[in-house]
C-alpha cells in the first residue's frame, strides 16, 4: 500500500457512521455511478432498517439493482461476535434490510429492480467471527445478494475515484494535504494550502456533463468533510469553519465565472456544500452560543490590554458569522430559494431572542474600530428590517442598539482622539491604542461606516438620533457611499472571488440634510450605479454577506435603499392635489 493510501485508511477508519462515514460516503456512489434514492439524513429519526443508504446501479454482473448499503462505524467498525449479534448489530439490520423492502412509487422500475444489500463498514470482521458471517450469509440470503464492503474496499475506491482524481495526484498535491492535517491544530495557521488545494480542484472544465465534473463536487464535499473531522478531533472548529466559507465562495465564483448559476445539476452539487457549511457552523455555534449569551461572554479574560481593541473586533465579527447562520438556517435543508413558511416566523423569533441578549450583554457589539464593522451593523438591522415579521418592538431595540452605537462612537472620538479607521488598517488601530496616540497611518477623516449608520436611522425611524448625530458628525468627517465602477469585466463573480475595491468608487461630501425625512428624501433621489446579483435570483442572496466578511467587500446601496418606504402625502396635500386636478370627463367639454 502506497503511502498516498495509507494516508486514505488513516481518515476512513476514523470516521464515525453518524454525520460522518454517511456524509461522504452518497458521494463516493455518485462518483461510481450509482443514482441515490435516500440518505440517512433523509430518514434521520426513523427507523432504517438496515438501508442507511438506498441507491441504484448496476451490479458486477451487468444488471441493475437496488441497493440496500448498511453503514457501521466508530464502535461498529471492527465486526467481533459482539457487535454481530448485539441489538441494531450487524445480524439485526441485515435481517431487517432482507424482510423490510423499501418501495418507491415515483421512481419507475424501481420496485421492480431485484435488490442487492451491501454491508459497508471502515474496520475488519475479526476471524474469529468471519465463519459465523459467512454462515449466517449462506443460510438466510439467496447467493449473492449480500456483500461486505470493509476497510480494504473503502480505501481502494475512494483512493482511485476520489481522493486519485484531485487530492493526491502528485507530490505536491499530497503535500498539501499532509500539511492541513499537520497543521490544523495550530491555532495561527492561515489554511493557505487548503486554499491552494481547493483552487487546484476548481481549475477542472465547466462541462456539465462529464464526469470530472461530478468528481469536482464530490472532492470538494470530501475535503470539506475531511476539514471538519479533523477540527472536531482538535476541538477547535474555527479552522473547519474558516475553510468551508472560503470553499463556498471560491466555488460559487466558479460558477458564476463560467455561466452555470442556472444549471440544475450545478445547483444541486453547489447545494451539498451549504449543507456541509450549516453543519460545520451548526457545531461552532452550539459550541460558543453558551459563552456569548453571557454578559461580556464575547470577552477575553486572559487577553489583558489587548481587549480594547481585541473584544469589539471579536464580538463584531461574531455577530456578523452569527447573523449569516441565521440566514442559511432559514432556507436550511433544500437551499432552493424558498424558506420554510410555515416555520419561519417562529424561527425568527427565537433567532431575535437570541440576537438581543448577545447584543445586550456585549458591548463589544456596538463598538466599531474599523470601517468595515458597518458591515456589522448592516446586518443587524436589515435581519430585522428586512423581513414581514418585524415588529414595533424589533424598531425600538434597533434604536436602542444604533444610540449605544452612537455613543461608543462620540467616546473613541472623545477620549481617543479618533473615528473608526477608515483604511481597515488594523496595525495602524493596534499601534493607536498601544501606544496611547494616533499612528501615523491611522485614517479616520473619512468614513462610509458613518454614512450607512445614517441611513439605518431612516430603516429604524430614528429621527431624534439622526438630529444628535447631525450635529455632532457635521463638519467631522467626509461622509462617503461606495458603488460598483461600471465595467466590461463581471464584477459578480470577482465579488466572491476577492477583493474588489479596485472596482469601487465612492461617492464623496454626502450632504447632512436638516432633518431625518428630508434625508430620507435626498437618499431617496440617489440613483448610482447599480449592481444586480444574478446570485440573488438564483436563490442564495445571503451568500453576498459572506463575500463581504470574509473578502472585506463593500455591500451596495441599492441592497437597503430598496426598503426606504416612500413618503406617505399628508392629507392637505391630498386635498391640494385633488383640487388642482381637472377630471377626464371635463377635458372632452
Amino acid at each position: 500500500m502506497g503511502t498516498e493510501n495509507i494516508l486514505v485508511q488513516e481518515y476512513l477508519e476514523s470516521l464515525k457512521e453518524d454525520g460522518e462515514l454517511d456524509r461522504i460516503f452518497p458521494n463516493l456512489l455518485t462518483v461510481l455511478g450509482f443514482t441515490v434514492v435516500a440518505t440517512p439524513r433523509d430518514s434521520k429519526g426513523q427507523p432504517q432498517f438496515g438501508k442507511d443508504v438506498i441507491a441504484i446501479g448496476r451490479d458486477r454482473d451487468g444488471i441493475k439493482k437496488r441497493f440496500y448499503f448498511e453503514l457501521k462505524g466508530h464502535a461498529d467498525k471492527d465486526i467481533d461476535d459482539s457487535v454481530f449479534y448485539k441489538t441494531d448489530g450487524i445480524r439485526e439490520s441485515l435481517l431487517a434490510a432482507l424482510d423490510k423492502e423499501h418501495s418507491d412509487q415515483t421512481i419507475p422500475e424501481f420496485n421492480g429492480l431485484p435488490a442487492k444489500i451491501v454491508l459497508v463498514h471502515n474496520g475488519i470482521v475479526k476471524r474469529n467471527t468471519q465463519p459465523i458471517l459467512d454462515e449466517f450469509v449462506r443460510k438466510n440470503f439467496p447467493e449473492n445478494m449480500v456483500e461486505r464492503w470493509g476497510i480494504e474496499k473503502l480505501t481502494e475506491l475512494f483512493s482511485e475515484h476520489l481522493f486519485g482524481e484531485y487530492l493526491l495526484t502528485d507530490d505536491i498535491s499530497i503535500g498539501l494535504l499532509k500539511k492541513v492535517l499537520v497543521l490544523l491544530d495550530v491555532p495561527e495557521y492561515d489554511l493557505a494550502d487548503l486554499e491552494a488545494l481547493i483552487e487546484a480542484v476548481l481549475l477542472n472544465k465547466a462541462d456539465v456533463r462529464s464526469r470530472s465534473f461530478t468528481k469536482m463536487f464530490a472532492t470538494l464535499n470530501l475535503l470539506g468533510a475531511i476539514l471538519f473531522h479533523y477540527s472536531q478531533k482538535n476541538n477547535n472548529l474555527t479552522h473547519a469553519k474558516n475553510g468551508i466559507h472560503y470553499m463556498v465562495l471560491q466555488t460559487w465564483s466558479w460558477i458564476l465565472r463560467h455561466t452555470l448559476e442556472t444549471k440544475g445539476p450545478v445547483l444541486r452539487e453547489f447545494r451539498k456544500l451549504l449543507q456541509l457549511q450549516h453543519q460545520i457552523l451548526n457545531a461552532y455555534f452550539l459550541k460558543t452560543l453558551p459563552a456569548a449569551l453571557l454578559i461580556d461572554g464575547l470577552a477575553s479574560e486572559t487577553g489583558g490590554a489587548f481587549e480594547t481593541v481585541g473584544y469589539p473586533l471579536r464580538a463584531m465579527d461574531y455577530i456578523a458569522e452569527l447573523i449569516y447562520f441565521y440566514h442559511l438556517r432559514r432556507y436550511f435543508p433544500k437551499f432552493d430559494g424558498t424558506a420554510p413558511l410555515p416555520k419561519l416566523a417562529r424561527l425568527e423569533r427565537l433567532q431575535k431572542a437570541q440576537l438581543f441578549q448577545i447584543l445586550r450583554n456585549n458591548d463589544g457589539c456596538a463598538r466599531p474600530l474599523l470601517d468595515r464593522h458597518s458591515l456589522s451593523v448592516l446586518m443587524v438591522v436589515l435581519f430585522l428590517v428586512d423581513s414581514p415579521n418585524c415588529t414595533d418592538g424589533d424598531r425600538a431595540f434597533l434604536r436602542d442598539y444604533l444610540e449605544r452605537l452612537f455613543r461608543n462612537i462620540i467616546r473613541l472620538r472623545e477620549y481617543k482622539g479618533r473615528f473608526p479607521e477608515f483604511n481597515n488598517n488594523l496595525t495602524a488601530l493596534i499601534e493607536s491604542s498601544a501606544m496611547l496616540e494616533r499612528s501615523f497611518d491611522y485614517q479616520d477623516d473619512a468614513s462610509f461606516l458613518l454614512t450607512i449608520f445614517l441611513e439605518m436611522l431612516i430603516l429604524a425611524d430614528a429621527p431624534t438620533l439622526y438630529t444628535t448625530a447631525r450635529g455632532y458628525l457635521s463638519g467631522k468627517v467626509d461622509l462617503q457611499t461606495a458603488y460598483p465602477i461600471p465595467s466590461k469585466d463581471d464584477i459578480e463573480y470577482r465579488y466572491f472571488q476577492g477583493n474588489i475595491n479596485e472596482l469601487v468608487y465612492p461617492a464623496t461630501s454626502i450632504p447632512l440634510e436638516e432633518d431625518l425625512t428630508a434625508f430620507a428624501q435626498y437618499v431617496r433621489s440617489l440613483h448610482e450605479q447599480e449592481l444586480p446579483f444574478k446570485t440573488d435570483i438564483v436563490g442564495f442572496p445571503f451568500l453576498k454577506f459572506l463575500a463581504a466578511f470574509c473578502h472585506h467587500n463593500d455591500i451596495f446601496p441599492d441592497q437597503w435603499r430598496r426598503l426606504i418606504p416612500s413618503p406617505i402625502p399628508s392629507p392637505a396635500a391630498t386635498a391640494q392635489t385633488e383640487s388642482t386636478e381637472v377630471p377626464a370627463s371635463d377635458t372632452s367639454s
